[in-house]
């Protein structure tokens, strides 16, 4: 409706549909706006990243998407800001992303929203760091970007995920009993049911940022020393669903700060892969509540969420596409 071709350059008004069709008069290094103004096409990325696509192993049909931007350039004029610098030259990228808020994620406190204004840069001068070794290139990503993406992906409702039996026969009732929640036999009168596992988050999530380094052992399998990111979800609910008569009824919710620790691996053919190692996931202050329909008590229940996390772990990981990096 707004006009805007992103598909190439046109120097002919755009209609309004958008439709920038009139090849022969395109440059290909421009687009026209919804005024029918010719615009330099951004060097970077933007468009629209879906995040349910990333997941739908795991939670087919989420709805999740978020616009990104990613591109060359800097507020200041180079005069001002210049690009050579200790005889390197800096490209500078602006950043942003923005989302409608799901109606899964509840208001965000005005507190834990990150700050949107534009984070310190990184100081680079001709060594390495902490080292002094002389190097020939260096990428740095602000936190303070990753802290903003990550709450706008939060907005998306990409953590709203739903694991159930469908998705793993491992997630059944027969299975859950066997692990401690012996009570629940009762409830489905000794029958194996489906079991459902939804993930709610309580409040915007953060990351702090590592070494990022990696290794190989001697199988050839990556084996991560230490993180990248560390991801941190305080107050994540998990309500626990059992079909009983026809009906998915919640017999327990569990809520904890969950934080997990994750690499990146970026492959030959321009694929970052996100990365979890065996001890990646980390629960802190476990409550449990809405249990009246179980005869174990509190301490019990919130023994078995290391083992039920172990075991959607794999899911987890396992589902996460590759996600390509445009040339």
């Amino acid at each position: 409706d707004s006009g805007l071709c992103l598909s190439g350059s046109c120097n002919v008004e755009c209609t309004s549909d958008g439709d920038c069709s009139n090849d022969d008069v395109c440059d290909g290094i421009e687009t026209c706006d919804a005024d029918g103004q010719c615009l330099t096409n951004v060097l970077g990325m933007a468009g629209t990243l879906d995040l349910g696509e990333l997941l739908a192993d795991v939670s087919p049909g989420l709805q999740a998407e978020m616009d990104i931007l990613v591109a060359a350039g800097q507020w200041s004029d180079p005069s001002v800001d210049p690009l050579v610098l200790d005889n390197g030259v800096e490209l500078r990228m602006i950043g942003g992303a923005d989302t409608t808020r799901h109606a899964c994620v509840p208001e965000p406190d005005p507190a834990e929203i990150p700050s949107s204004a534009s984070p310190p840069r990184m100081p680079f001068n001709d060594v390495v760091p902490g080292t002094g070794d002389p190097y020939m290139a260096g990428i740095a990503i602000s936190d303070a970007f990753l802290d903003w993406f990550m709450y706008k992906a939060y907005l998306t409702g990409m953590l709203c995920l739903s694991l159930g039996t469908e998705t793993t026969d491992m997630l059944s009732s027969s299975t859950i009993a066997l692990l401690g929640m012996g009570s629940l036999n009762d409830l489905t009168g000794g029958r194996n049911v489906p079991v459902r596992l939804e993930l709610h988050p309580q409040h915007v999530p953060f990351m702090e940022i590592g070494a990022g380094t990696l290794s190989t052992d001697d199988q050839g399998e990556t084996v991560i020393e230490e993180p990248l990111l560390y991801i941190f979800m305080p107050g994540m609910a998990l309500d626990f669903y059992v079909l009983l008569d026809e009906h998915w009824t919640r017999i327990v919710t569990i809520t904890l700060d969950l934080s997990m620790e994750a690499a990146l691996d970026l492959t030959p053919d321009n694929h970052l892969i996100v990365l979890f190692g065996e001890e990646s996931i980390h629960l802190d202050n476990v409550v449990v509540s809405n249990h009246e329909l179980l005869a174990e008590d509190p301490a019990t229940l919130a023994d078995l969420l290391p083992t039920l996390v172990g075991m959607a772990l794999p899911m987890l990981t396992d589902a996460l596409e590759p996600i390509e990096i445009p040339p």
